[in-house]
């Protein structure tokens, strides 16, 4: 890291764990937390530029967390993005290392979606894992998936042949789904030894994979199709498992006190520090909303949240 730990408006706070050079930082001037990638070795400056100039054309791309600020200084390059939040391994490793079926399908069609939206963009990823996927940091997008890490893409038309590199993308979503129906080890360990044979593969998940190895071009409304029968079928309805304890009342309730927070901000002029707390307030109410929204019974149309349910910005 650079001798300070400031960046042009942003301060690195602390590393991220397990992270190399990855830092939560804030901005000095709104308070917002952000994401610091630092680069101070030549192969690191090169991978964070490529990662820079993919993340610019990926702008407006629902899951992709949005840049925010660049740097690149003698010795240095720094890039700013929107934080996230546990990554869909912590999440795995906090439910015991097994999903259920409604969340799994669920979350496989969030990234087929946002596989969609970027290889539309002539960019395929190329190394997907559980790792390099989290829910968003903001309360109100903590139900949607982002994709974190875009250090290894590729631009399809620059490739001989575009399809085996988006079918590789396919595929590696197909994996995801099957490690997270329950393996003992670590991503890495699954990746080498396979699927262990006792393994209980659900019929969606095996039409899913199926369809993405016989397939010769991109045909992404088959594919939602088959992640989105088994759910329709059964009348399961998503609610993440860390808010399924919570009823509506209490999100009631709690949306009653941070709507009357807000009202104790509406004096005019307001300052920086009432601004401050009323985005802030704004953010909680909108995850109360979500949260409410999906605790309601809800038609057999309108199940599962889709990948557009948010904007990508306010």
């Amino acid at each position: 890291m650079a001798s300070s730990n400031v960046f042009g408006d942003y301060e690195a706070l602390m590393p991220m764990h397990g992270l190399a050079e990855i830092y939560l930082g804030r901005s000095m001037t709104t308070e917002r937390a952000v994401l610091l990638k630092v680069g101070s070795t030549p192969a690191r400056i090169a991978s964070l530029l490529a990662e820079e100039q993919v993340l610019c054309d990926l702008v407006g791309v629902p899951g992709v967390p949005q840049l925010l600020w660049s740097e690149t200084a003698p010795g240095h390059t720094v890039i700013a993005t929107d934080v996230y939040g546990p990554t869909l391994e912590a999440i795995y490793d906090q439910a015991g290392r097994r999903l259920g079926m409604d969340l799994i399908l669920s979350l496989g069609e969030q990234l087929l979606s946002r596989l969609e939206w970027i290889h539309s963009r002539s960019i395929s990823h190329g190394n997907l894992t559980p790792q390099m996927l989290a829910m968003g940091g903001e309360s109100w997008q903590c139900h949607q998936l982002f994709i974190t890490d875009f250090q290894h893409v590729k631009k399809i038309d620059e490739l001989s042949a575009g399809w085996p590199e988006q079918q590789a993308d396919l595929q590696a979503l197909g994996e995801i789904l099957i490690y997270l129906l329950g393996s003992r080890g670590s991503w890495d360990e699954f990746q080498q030894k396979g699927v262990p044979k006792d393994t209980e593969i659900p019929a969606p998940i095996t039409a899913f994979c199926e369809c993405v190895g016989r397939a010769n071009s991109q045909d992404y409304f088959i594919l939602h199709r088959v992640l989105r029968a088994s759910p329709l079928d059964l009348g399961i309805r998503f609610i993440p498992r860390w808010e399924s304890d919570k009823s509506s009342r209490l999100f009631y309730n709690d949306l009653h006190l941070q709507m009357e927070e807000i009202g104790k901000e509406t004096s005019l002029p307001i300052d920086d520090a009432q601004s401050l707390r009323l985005l802030h307030s704004l953010s909680e109410v909108l995850g109360l909303y979500m949260n409410i929204l999906l605790q309601m019974p809800m038609s057999r149309q309108t199940i599962l949240p889709k990948a557009y349910d948010l904007p990508g910005r306010l």
